[in-house]
């Protein structure tokens, strides 16, 4: 009775163990569920935990083995965070490093979300290579999602600064043509006049002012009725810059109606309302208003500290220095500058050089040395020239290289036209010739008795002769099919009934290849070297062993002697597929002044040749010596644990 009450009380221990314990697990659930909705909630993504908290409820869930879901939350919070410009190192290098370890296993929708953040960030970093290999990996997914074609197109246009910072300009016209075409299919209409402006942007280096500005007012009328003022002042930031590079009279002006508008919009990104700010600032200095430019200056250096865009740090240094040289204050480095512009030319980064003469100009005008300041603004004004003509004529050379392809392509297809015309012409001619042809011969058999008695003697001797050769192909046929299709029967007995469909199909696919090796197309034409190439081609895309070939051979020997030649090749190489094992594959041909030698090596795991050979079985081996006999060659084999060496030497 005590025992039976122990055990009870035992029982009832276990089971409230038990219920706390599924109690404590569905708090856990919940609070994890609760922390996934927060972080999947965009709103929270301006929270200053946000980034802490997205990143420890990844590593927990990974930590409770939930990998297949847990991606999605990273490749969100990495979209929402690059919306807003809000980017940091740390999350950063974390993102990158679980990106590249989990590549394989993620879907495209979570690797474009990572890739759209790691381009956004490395693209405010000025970081071009980083941005351009991410840019490799998006540029070869096929996508189909309306969401998956927006952060891919976004991806493009960060890309293409990337490129025209760099004045690769054909680099930068082909993504932004693919952003656009990726925004029209999702009928964006504020994606396409973003790429809209990046391709004004682009015309500049054509000096194409007039157009230029033309359209410009175009985009800011259309962007003006879809009332974003992201995309507004992005417009009107590249119509400054326009005006900026005309020296227009309505520069200041441009630059006080857009910073009096958009100086205090909190919708902005901080990024395009900092260059607001930068730009009005160029702008009072142009003007010499030190006094404001002064004030302006400390109102956004905190700003500026915080900014995550490398760009907009060193616009405003390049202001700020020139700003003290304006009033005197300090003197420039002009070593430190002068080794800035050189890195900037080589580079091709025409916007940096720009910054820099500026400074250098300045200076030089402060110091009192005209002549330097004059000869430092003819070369700003060269440097920008052979960027637009050096850019303009590889665009040129581009479009009419594009331009005379479609034409060759155009001209080739005419006279493929042309030419199956002509066959069909040509091959009525000869019908008609044929027939005239028989019609005579007919009479000229019924006259002449004795040539009709002397043609049947032909005609008994060539089909002896073609008896003979038919004997011998089938004999050649036999050791073809013999170690290719005779095994994989006697396999197909043995396997199981669910295996037995796959071993059929190779058998098939099998026949159809001894049948198109039967006689290798267009062999006449190409002859022995080609046909070696092309052969080494699909064996290198085919098997899993590397294979080369050294030719030197100038199509010395007659067709047939190089068609046996090629049974002798092909034949070596489907028995070093089937047996060798090895790993690496030579053919060397070489033509020497006296003789032709052929040698195929293998580090396979080699064979004993004296006992192949004296084995019936062994056709493949028979069937390479006999050709290499029919062709007065002489041939060795070579054959160790370490591999195969089949020389053949043919005398001229």
């Amino acid at each position: 009775m005590k025992i039976f009450k122990i055990l009870s009380f035992a029982i009832y221990g276990l089971l409230i163990s038990c219920a706390n314990k599924d109690k404590k697990s569905q708090i856990n659930s919940l609070e994890s569920n609760e922390k996934v909705q927060w972080i999947l909630d965009k709103k929270n993504a301006t929270d200053t935990s946000y980034i802490h908290k997205a990143i420890s409820t990844y590593k927990d869930l990974i930590k409770k083995n939930k990998s297949k879901e847990v991606f999605n939350i990273l490749t969100s919070s990495a979209t929402y965070l690059a919306d807003q410009e809000k980017f940091d190192i740390a999350y950063t290098n974390f993102i990158e490093r679980e990106f590249l370890i989990r590549r394989p296993n993620i879907d495209i929708k979570n690797k474009l979300r990572v890739i759209y953040y790691l381009v956004f960030y490395y693209n405010a970093k000025m970081n071009f290579k980083k941005v351009k290999e991410y840019g490799n990996i998006v540029s070869k997914l096929q996508v189909n999602d309306k969401d998956d074609k927006n952060n891919l197109a976004r991806i493009y246009t960060k890309i293409v600064n990337v490129h025209f910072h760099s004045s690769q300009l054909d680099s930068s016209y082909h993504y932004n043509n693919k952003s656009i075409r990726l925004y029209q299919e999702i009928n964006d209409k504020v994606g396409v006049l973003e790429s809209q402006i990046n391709a004004v942007r682009l015309k500049l280096f054509n000096k194409q002012y007039k157009e230029c500005l033309k359209k410009i007012d175009s985009i800011i009328a259309e962007a003006e009725k879809l009332k974003d003022d992201n995309l507004i002042l992005r417009a009107y930031l590249q119509k400054i810059e326009i005006y900026s590079i005309l020296e227009s009279p309505f520069y200041n002006s441009l630059n006080d109606t857009v910073y009096n508008r958009f100086v205090n919009n909190k919708k902005l990104l901080s990024s395009r309302r900092l260059i607001c700010k930068l730009y009005y600032m160029q702008s009072l200095l142009f003007r010499g208003d030190y006094k404001k430019t002064k004030v302006l200056l400390k109102d956004i250096e905190k700003e500026i500290i915080d900014s995550n865009f490398t760009t907009v740090i060193d616009f405003y240094n390049y202001l700020n220095q020139l700003y003290q040289i304006e009033i005197n204050s300090v003197d420039l480095d002009t070593d430190f500058y002068n080794q800035l512009l050189l890195k900037y030319k080589k580079e091709k980064d025409f916007f940096g050089c720009q910054n820099v003469y500026p400074l250098l100009i300045s200076d030089a005008t402060r110091k009192g040395d005209l002549k330097k300041a004059l000869a430092l603004s003819e070369e700003s004004f060269k440097t920008y020239n052979l960027y637009a003509s050096q850019e303009n004529a590889n665009k040129i050379m581009e479009y009419e290289v594009k331009y005379k392809t479609e034409k060759l392509n155009n001209k080739i297809q005419i006279n493929k036209i042309e030419l199956e015309k002509r066959n069909r012409t040509i091959l009525l001619l000869g019908t008609i010739i044929f027939i005239l042809c028989s019609f005579v011969f007919i009479y000229y058999l019924i006259d002449k008795q004795k040539k009709l008695r002397k043609i049947d003697e032909e005609k008994k001797y060539f089909t002896n002769q073609l008896f003979y050769k038919i004997e011998e192909e089938r004999k050649r046929i036999a050791t073809d099919l013999h170690d290719s299709i005779s095994c994989d029967l006697l396999e197909l007995k043995t396997i199981d009934n669910f295996k037995k469909d796959g071993k059929i199909l190779e058998i098939i696919n099998n026949l159809r290849q001894i049948s198109r090796n039967l006689h290798p197309s267009m062999f006449e034409r190409l002859r022995l070297k080609s046909s070696i190439e092309d052969l080494v081609i699909k064996l290198q895309d085919n098997q899993d062993f590397f294979i080369s070939a050294d030719i030197e051979y100038n199509n010395s020997l007659e067709v047939n002697v190089e068609l046996q030649l090629y049974r002798i090749i092909q034949e070596t190489l489907n028995n070093i597929i089937k047996h060798s094992q090895a790993k690496a594959v030579l053919i060397v041909l070489k033509e020497n002044k006296d003789s032709i030698v052929l040698e195929i090596k293998d580090n396979g795991v080699g064979f004993d040749f004296k006992e192949k050979f004296e084995s019936k079985k062994s056709f493949g081996i028979h069937s390479i010596v006999q050709r290499a006999n029919s062709i007065g060659a002489k041939i060795t084999v070579n054959s160790n644990s370490l591999g195969t060496v089949v020389n053949l030497e043919i005398k001229k």
